[in-house]
């Protein structure tokens, strides 16, 4: 009697372990399902969305300003070059020397 006890009681774990296993893998599926269908939706909304901004703002030249646009490219050189002469002092990798080379 004990053996068939102990039996029922692992085909039952067997069976709710398999129920188990089938509830996940749906699971699963509508999680991807619903990821893609979430995806396909952002991406229309998105098109839709600058669609009608296109339509709203047509591009065309309101205003002209006097002055041109700021320029970082001199700002940006001279601090790089300042922080290379300063690498040396920092610890960092020191910069070979052109002239000695």
């Amino acid at each position: 009697m004990k053996t068939d006890s102990s039996s029922a009681t692992k085909i039952t774990k067997k069976s709710k372990i398999k129920k188990i296993d089938r509830i996940e893998s749906s699971l699963k599926e509508s999680n991807r399902d619903l990821s893609l269908f979430k995806f396909k939706s952002d991406t229309v909304i998105t098109l839709v969305v600058f669609g009608l901004l296109n339509s709203l703002f047509e591009g065309k030249v309101v205003a002209k300003l006097n002055s041109s646009p700021l320029v970082f490219g001199p700002i940006c050189k001279s601090y790089w070059a300042f922080r290379c002469r300063e690498a040396p002092v920092l610890g960092l990798f020191p910069i070979p020397d052109p002239k000695t080379n």
